[in-house]
């Protein structure tokens, strides 16, 4: 099940031929930092999927329940996950949220033009952990609810939003 990753972004990773991918981006400007790409999948020219993920540069990054999530291992490199996906019988779109150590989450959005879009894009995006990549092909198990399980966040927090 395991996967090389051909682009990585952070904890971002990716197994596609170059040549597929529409838009790779990675805006640093302001407070966010997003990551994103968008590839033509390999099952045709009007099957796309996209991947994203982002971060606040100058907020407390979210923290999560550790004890409330699934587990993904992949050649003995785990890590713990929370998937929700919309609609969960026909997936276009899934978001993950990844425990990246010490309960600090990052969520990964997955989105596709289709079902069979949505396969590949499963079968070839995921993380990096440790140096091992694991696709979100992994991540089986769909979360009991769509409330992500965040513990009361640390530190300075926007206000007004």
């Amino acid at each position: 099940m395991g996967f090389a990753c051909s682009i990585v972004a952070g904890m971002m990773c990716i197994q596609a031929p170059i040549a597929g991918v529409t838009t790779l981006s990675i805006d640093d400007g302001g407070i966010w930092v997003n990551q994103s790409a968008v590839f033509t999948s390999k099952m045709g020219p009007n099957k796309t999927w996209r991947v994203s993920t982002g971060r606040s540069m100058e907020w407390a990054p979210p923290r999560i329940d550790a004890a409330q999530l699934a587990k993904a291992c992949v050649g003995g490199a785990c890590i713990s996950y929370w998937r929700n996906c919309e609609p969960q019988q026909d997936a276009t779109r899934c978001s993950f949220t990844v425990d990246e150590g010490g309960g600090v989450a990052r969520t990964f959005t997955l989105e596709a033009s289709d079902h069979v879009a949505f396969n590949d894009a499963i079968a070839n995006a995921g993380v990096l952990v440790g140096g091992t990549a694991i696709p979100f092909l992994a991540f089986k198990q769909e979360a009991p609810s769509t409330q992500v399980p965040y513990l009361k966040p640390q530190g300075p927090q926007p206000q007004g939003f």
